[in-house]
C-alpha cells in the first residue's frame, strides 16, 4: 500500500468515525436545549453548504481538558504526504458562523468572526501538525468570550 492509503485507513478513517459519532452526540444533546441541527453528511454538500444547514461547525477536542487549550483549526491537508495545506475550520468559506468545540462533557459555542479576529491579531500561539495548522485558545480565554453548554452525564 502507498503512504496515503495507509494513512487514510489507519488514521483518517478512525478519526472520521469518531468525529461523526461526536457530531451525532452533539445534535442529540442540543435538541434537548431547543437547538436543532441538520447535518450535511455528503462531501458534496459539506463543501457547497457547510457542515450543518444552521451554520454550526462541530469539533471534538479530546485533549483540551488536559492541555487547557482548545485547538482552533484554520488549515488542513488530507494526508501528510500532500505538499500544501488548504483553508479549513475558521478560514473555510462556507455558511459557518458558530464554531462548536468541546467533548462529551460539554462544548463552547464560539462566533467564527471573533475567532478569525483573534487569529488575524496573532493573539494566541499557533501550531502545526502533519495534517493541520491551528491556534491554541486557552480555556481561560474561551471562558471570557464564549458560551459553554454542559451536557448531562
Amino acid at each position: 500500500m502507498d503512504g496515503e492509503t495507509n494513512y487514510k485507513k489507519e488514521v483518517y478513517m478512525p478519526q472520521l468515525k469518531d468525529a461523526e459519532e461526536y457530531q451525532d452526540f452533539v445534535c442529540i444533546n442540543l435538541i434537548k436545549k431547543g437547538i436543532v441541527l441538520s447535518n450535511m453528511s455528503s462531501k458534496k454538500y459539506q463543501f457547497e453548504v457547510g457542515e450543518t444547514l444552521q451554520g454550526f461547525e462541530i469539533k471534538n477536542d479530546k485533549i483540551f481538558r488536559n492541555s487547557n487549550n482548545l485547538y482552533i483549526e484554520y488549515e488542513e491537508k488530507s494526508d501528510p504526504i500532500r505538499k500544501y495545506y488548504v483553508k479549513s475550520g475558521i478560514l473555510r468559506h462556507d455558511n459557518t458562523w458558530i464554531y462548536a468545540i468541546g467533548d462529551y462533557e460539554g462544548m463552547y459555542l464560539m462566533q467564527k468572526k471573533v475567532l478569525i479576529a483573534m487569529y488575524k491579531n496573532n493573539k494566541f500561539k499557533t501550531v502545526e501538525t502533519k495534517t493541520s495548522r491551528g491556534m491554541l485558545l486557552p480555556v481561560a480565554e474561551a471562558n471570557k468570550y464564549f458560551d459553554y453548554i454542559k451536557f448531562k452525564q
